[in-house]
């Protein structure tokens, strides 16, 4: 597990696939708010503390997920204010954290009608593509770190769910960060022709 303070208020939390095993975590119930992860949550916040400084002073905390290739998810935890306008750090005297319940929510930046598929090198992305582009009738793609992401905004005569189960015969992810990878990845090819791109590659 890795704590990364990226601004005045902003951290970035990796959780890795093993971490995620030991804490009984997962991206979906993540999304669920239920006791056990919020304790799991407000561990992590009083470690984020304890390893950067990061000073919450029961703040409201925009915690923005996305789970990455292989497993393991990485979170933004933005500190806001009342009216959802980031905090600058160091307003006030810093006191000690009371981190409280219900303060928090979790954000999963997706939009409907959307598919995005994570992939650990561009051949198994090519293999994909080229054996279900019939399917695909708009696609984008991006790169960011290691991977590389198919962004589907148009699919036709297959079900997503049937789609995303054929992706793993090629070592690909369905991913529901579609949005942050829209912003911070770096694009390879947008306007809806990545996977025609992709076949005369």
């Amino acid at each position: 597990m890795k704590f990364e303070r990226i601004a005045v208020n902003k951290l970035k939390v990796s959780v890795s696939r093993d971490d995620m095993k030991v804490w009984g975590l997962s991206f979906e119930n993540l999304h669920e708010n239920g006791d056990h992860i919020e304790d799991i949550f407000f561990d992590l916040m009083r470690r984020a503390e304890d390893e950067t400084g990061f000073v919450f002073e029961d703040s409201q905390l925009l915690v923005e997920a996305m789970p990455l290739p292989g497993g393991g998810i990485v979170m933004y935890v933005t500190k806001m204010d009342g009216d959802g306008e980031t905090v600058p750090f160091g307003r006030g005297i810093p006191v000690p954290v009371r981190l409280r319940r219900s303060r928090y929510r979790v954000k999963s930046r997706q939009t409907a009608g959307e598919l995005v598929f994570a992939f650990d090198d561009f051949e198994n992305l090519s293999m994909f593509v080229r054996e279900f582009a019939s399917f695909i009738t708009k696609s984008d793609l991006y790169t960011m770190g290691e991977s590389y992401y198919l962004y589907l905004t148009g699919i036709d005569n297959i079900k997503p769910e049937k789609l995303a189960a054929l992706a793993g015969e090629f070592r690909g992810e369905l991913c529901r960060g579609g949005a942050y990878i829209r912003e911070h990845g770096a694009v390879i090819t947008t306007g809806g022709d990545a996977a025609e791109k992709i076949l005369k590659y």
